[in-house]
């Protein structure tokens, strides 16, 4: 019964690829839908029958019919004609549960191979349906549709015997084809879909894109393998009524599916390629225009730089042709065997993107060509005018002349403007661009303009040539006026030169100044004229007259106006304001005055000279007062001055308003000079000093102290008072002057309130830096939760002075002058309290850090700024990393584990040495001396075990082998310890010369080693080792050519020799024996060992073994402090090198 329902539906494919119903080329979409619902309607009736009916039948094996009971029941759907469900008799015996559950899962599993033949036939189908669009590798049909400057030349294929006999004979009558799709290419089966070349965004796509198409191609393949993947697994539902599982026909990743799948990739790939082409070929098109700045930012990159006309020129031209080159690059539509597609849009777009370009950049071109056509057309303007104008006076003649001649040279110029701008008229003719009305007429203007320019300048040379005789005659005429007009200025002038009469002085100055006037005007009018002989060419007139009035004229002018200065000012300095009188001034026009007298007496005659004698007698007369009015108007006197004036004087003598100088006269005071100037020069310094103070205490107005943050503390510090300290110190010392000068009397007591003020801002300025300088220092230390624990006094105490210092600078935030802010007496005894406390603060850190270095001597070596780094941070022993190396000289670093125990030391070439008793420094309880003594005593204990296992191992292997397997330091060691032994014994032996060659074979080995692949420590460890077995070697040798026959000989009892003695390594050198050191040093090199070394050695181990110490002595540079690091070296000791100085004190 199964096998005839699975005849019912053996007719059925899954996919449709007949297409009877698509119109090719078609859309793909259109493709896909057709597709979507031809296996929706398949696999509604593979659900609707075949499915239904093969469950019926698990339903009734699992579930039989009562005896009776109808053969078939019948239940039809609503809405159709065939059964839904059926319920089918089985005849035969009864079968039992487990056989109807085994006939079941026989279904399900003929079900699943059934439904995976349909789909493999499906796809298979499908496959086959893609590769009638196949193109044999090879075939020349791949380059259907394409122009043929892209078609490869293939004389054994030609592409027309391919493309068909049509093709042939197009190709044969019209020759080179060279745009896309131009031939008669027509595949059958026509193509399949149709694409379109798209244009959006300045991007060049194909809609769909091919890999759309190819994902909507594989969508169908995989739709039908989801298709077998939809039908109830009636085994599994059996099983467990509620289960929803499917059957599985075939996955994804079948290997069948896979290989169809590639088949129909290797197709689609092959037919991608002439759409790919085609798209490639426009997208070289945009970007070629995008290059040059797309449609809308073409002419922006174009005008950003310079170009010639020609060069625009061609740009035009190249936008057109490319334009045109769109148009014949390909037909309307290009088919290829899969796909043809409609390239309109694209066309149009990459045309219109050009012609776009073209056209912004002829407008442009014309905007520049009409704005310098008009620039053209207003100088014609400009020029017309300007010698159109009627000059009225020779100099507007002669300019006008010059203009003249300046237009004359610039028309070349102009002409060649209006030749390049026929030039760019014709580049926008030929390039077919329609010119708007107003650049078109204003260049027709331009072109008649020439005519008109050489018209108008010749007819006014015709005009300057007339005017140029008029004021020629016109010039002789002045000349001729302006002597008459200097003879009778010199009569004028020898008339008043006889006036006299010193009352009228007034009367005289005013004829002065008009004959001055008149001398002007006719020096000006000579020098005019001489300007207009110059433009006419003439000899230049001189005017011997005019010098002869002015000299004759100067002398008696100096005096009336000396006279009349003289009797403006002589009144108000006698009779008026005393408290005005300038005396400096008064006193250097008097001086001028008679300088100027003494000199108008020997060139004066007559009544002139008379008045010249009243004058200077009058200036005689004044100068005496000079001196008393210096004294009197001195700015320093003060009333107390006066006092003493008047004192002196015997009358009430004050400066005040109704006091002048002729009062002074009556008075007497003349017969006093002497007695006042001794005042006023006394006053003179009194105003000094007290000017000095005034000064000073004026320029600490606004001087403020300037403060900055300082780091994430939240306070700040004082910044900038090298300004302030300055000038505190330069008042001190003015100050103190002052209070010495015997002039200080008057204002004494101001001058010392003064130096106290200074004195207590230098004490308040000292405490303050010295207390911001303990407080930087101690702010990061007590800044530690861990340091205040071990320290809590000293905690506490800074804890006051920081709150004092916050508070401090919290006031000077808000007010910073300087002398305000010291005048606090509080302030004083704060920063005094709090620099107490600092020293005491940092006196108790300085013993804490002597208990540290008392602890772990190795702290000696580092700074207390270093020491305090590390002791601040017990909870983190990894901050102590940076300063391993000043602590143990070859410790770089530690290797922490994850609950920070120590299990390795690492040297700073990268040599790590495992522990071999790893600690943790949390056994500590947070003393760091007391880890890094545990890590010490590692150091030590670590390199004596490693010691005992590489002599073990030295001799169990290979030499070449075994020098590379422990770390330098070692490996060193243990090879002089096997020197020492060896060479002890061939001394008991005599075979010290064999031992030689030995060693010398030896050292060979460790040179060919080295020059293979080593790694970077490797090669250090060897290079150290190659010059101890060099040294060791030579020793040998010279030893066998001595003739050394006993271990006690001096030649070997003096060299440098390692043995094991009661359990540790010791080094004796003669009778010195020191035990090895332990201390780890690196992998670091080694010292070339000479005559003066083994000497220096002998004479330092010595030292070592008396406890004593040893001093090489030698001229700089030879080595001493080498030698003494090496020697530290060889018996693993620290050796620390420092400089000694007046602060070492340990």
């Amino acid at each position: 019964m199964y096998q005839r329902h699975c005849r019912d539906v053996d007719h059925w494919q899954l996919v449709d690829t007949e297409l009877s119903e698509l119109h090719r080329p078609a859309q793909l979409g259109a493709f896909l839908a057709l597709q979507r619902l031809h296996l929706e309607n398949i696999m509604e009736l593979v659900h609707c029958d075949w499915s239904i009916k093969a469950g019926n039948i698990a339903e009734t094996l699992i579930n039989p019919l009562e005896p009776g009971a109808l053969e078939e029941e019948v239940a039809l759907d609503d809405d159709a004609m065939e059964p839904a469900t059926h319920r089918v008799n089985l005849h035969g015996p009864p079968v039992t549960p487990e056989q109807a559950m085994h006939s079941v899962q026989l279904i399900s599993l003929l079900m699943q191979q059934y439904l995976r033949d349909k789909v493999e036939t499906g796809l298979t189908l499908y496959r086959d349906f893609w590769c009638q669009y196949g193109i044999p590798q090879g075939s020349r049909v791949a380059y259907a549709g394409y122009p043929d400057s892209l078609i490869p030349d293939d004389p054994d294929k030609p592409l027309t015997v391919a493309l068909g006999d049509a093709n042939l004979a197009w190709r044969a009558t019209h020759g080179p084809l060279e745009a896309w799709g131009s031939d008669l290419f027509c595949p059958s089966p026509p193509p399949l879909f149709q694409l379109q070349l798209l244009v959006q965004g300045h991007k060049v796509q194909l809609v769909p894109s091919l890999n759309d198409l190819q994902l909507a191609v594989l969508s169908v393949f995989n739709g039908i393998i989801e298709a077998g993947q939809s039908i109830e697994d009636l085994g599994q539902k059996a099983k467990n009524p509620t289960s929803e599982a499917m059957l599985q026909p075939m996955a994804f990743d079948d290997a069948l599916a896979e290989q169809l799948r590639s088949d129909i990739l290797a197709t689609l790939d092959i037919n991608k390629a002439g759409p790919a082409a085609l798209l490639t070929s426009f997208e070289a098109i945009q970007h070629e225009l995008d290059a040059a700045g797309g449609p809308g930012g073409h002419l922006a990159a174009w005008t950003a730089e310079e170009h010639c006309l020609e060069e625009t020129e061609t740009e035009i031209e190249r936008l057109l042709q490319l334009a045109k080159s769109v148009n014949a690059r390909t037909d309307g539509s290009v088919w290829f065997k899969l796909v043809a597609i409609d390239v309109t849009q694209a066309k149009s777009a990459l045309i219109s993107q050009a012609l776009a370009a073209k056209h912004a950049l002829q407008t442009w071109l014309q905007d520049q060509w009409h704005g310098d056509n008009q620039a053209i057309v207003a100088r014609f303007e400009e020029i017309t005018t300007a010698i159109n104008q009627e000059p009225d006076t020779t100099e507007n003649m002669n300019a006008l002349t010059k203009y003249l001649l300046t237009v004359e040279q610039e028309l070349p110029t102009i002409q060649q403007q209006i030749d390049a701008s026929c030039r760019t008229f014709a580049v926008l003719e030929s390039s077919h661009y329609q010119l708007q009305d107003g650049p078109a007429e204003v260049f027709w203007q331009l072109r008649h303009w020439p005519n008109i320019i050489h018209g108008e300048v010749a007819a006014a040379r015709d005009r300057l040539a007339g005017y140029r005789d008029k004021y020629r005659l016109q010039l002789q005429a002045d000349q001729q006026q302006l002597q008459a007009d200097l003879l009778q200025l010199q009569e004028d002038v020898k008339e008043f030169t006889k006036l006299g009469g010193l009352p009228a002085v007034e009367e005289r100055l005013t004829a002065v100044q008009d004959l001055e006037e008149k001398l002007e005007e006719l020096a000006k009018r000579s020098e005019l004229y001489q300007a207009r002989e110059d433009i006419f060419k003439h000899p230049k007139t001189e005017y011997p007259l005019l010098q002869q009035i002015s000299h004759a004229f100067a002398p008696t002018a100096s005096m009336w106006r000396m006279a009349g200065e003289l009797s403006r000012h002589l009144p108000d300095w006698m009779d008026g304001p005393f408290t005005e009188i300038d005396a400096e001034a008064v006193a250097a026009n008097i001086d001028i005055w008679w300088c100027s007298s003494a000199k108008l007496l020997k060139q004066l005659t007559g009544a002139p000279l008379e008045v010249a004698v009243a004058v200077s007698q009058q200036l005689q007369d004044f100068q005496q007062h000079i001196p008393l009015i210096t004294a009197l108007r001195n700015p320093g006197l003060r009333d107390r001055h006066w006092e003493k004036i008047s004192v002196a004087v015997g009358c009430v003598v004050k400066a005040d308003a109704g006091f002048s100088l002729s009062r002074a006269l009556q008075l007497g005071l003349p017969a006093h000079v002497a007695a006042i100037e001794e005042v006023s020069e006394y006053a003179s310094k009194e105003f000094s000093l007290e000017h000095t103070l005034d000064k000073m205490q004026s320029d600490w107005a606004g001087l403020c102290f300037d403060s900055m943050p300082w780091r994430a503390t939240g306070s700040s510090i004082l910044r900038g008072v090298d300004d302030i300290q300055q000038l505190l110190d330069d008042q001190v010392v003015k100050t103190q002057a002052m209070r010495a000068s015997p002039c200080i009397g008057p204002f004494e007591e101001r001058v010392k309130v003064w130096e106290a003020k200074l004195n207590q801002t230098q004490d308040v300025l000292d405490e303050w830096l010295k207390c911001q300088q303990g407080w930087l220092y101690l702010e990061p230390i007590f800044g530690s939760e861990d340091i205040q624990q071990q320290m809590p006094n000293e905690g506490r105490k800074f804890k006051a002075v920081d709150g004092t210092w916050r508070r401090l600078m919290e006031r000077l935030a808000k007010q910073s002058e300087v002398m305000v802010v010291t005048a606090d007496e509080e302030l004083l005894k704060n920063l005094t309290e709090a620099n107490r406390l600092l020293e005491q603060v940092q006196k108790g850190l300085s013993d804490y850090l002597e208990t540290k270095r008392l602890a772990f001597p190795r702290f000696y070596f580092l700074s207390n700024d270093e020491l305090l780094e590390i002791l601040s941070e017990t909870k983190d022993p990894t901050r102590v990393q940076p300063y391993l190396r000043k602590i143990f000289e070859g410790i770089a670093g530690l290797s922490f584990g994850a609950d920070l125990e120590v299990g390795a030391m690492i040297s700073e070439e990268g040599e790590k040495v495992a522990f071999a008793k790893p600690f943790n420094p949390k056994s500590a309880g947070g003393a760091v001396e007391r880890w890094l003594i545990d890590c010490e005593a590692a150091m030590r204990d670590s390199i004596k075990y490693i010691l005992k296992e590489s002599v073990d191992a030295y001799s169990n292997t290979p030499r070449d082998t075994w020098m590379c397997s422990w770390p330098g330091q070692v490996v060193l060691a243990v090879d002089c310890m096997y020197w020492s032994s060896g060479t002890a014994a061939a001394i008991v032996r005599h075979k010290l010369a064999e031992y030689a060659s030995q060693l010398t074979q030896e050292l060979m080995q460790v040179v060919n080693k080295v020059r293979g692949n080593l790694s970077k420590l490797e090669r250090k460890t060897l290079s150290a080792l190659i010059v101890i077995d060099v040294h060791a070697r030579d020793v040998t040798a010279e030893l066998a050519r001595q003739g050394v026959v006993s271990e006690t000989d001096f030649e070997w009892i003096s060299q440098l020799r390692y043995g094991w003695e009661d359990g540790e390594l010791v080094v004796r050198m003669i009778n010195a024996a020191i035990q090895y050191g332990y201390e780890y040093l690196g992998n670091s090199s080694r010292l070339v060992i000479t005559p003066l070394t083994d000497r220096c050695y002998r004479t330092l181990m010595g030292a070592l073994h008396l406890n004593l110490g040893g001093a090489p002595e030698g001229p700089a540079g030879t080595g001493k402090t080498e030698t003494t690091k090496d020697l530290a070296k060889a018996i693993a000791m620290q050796c620390v090198v420092f400089n000694c100085s007046d602060g070492l004190d340990y």
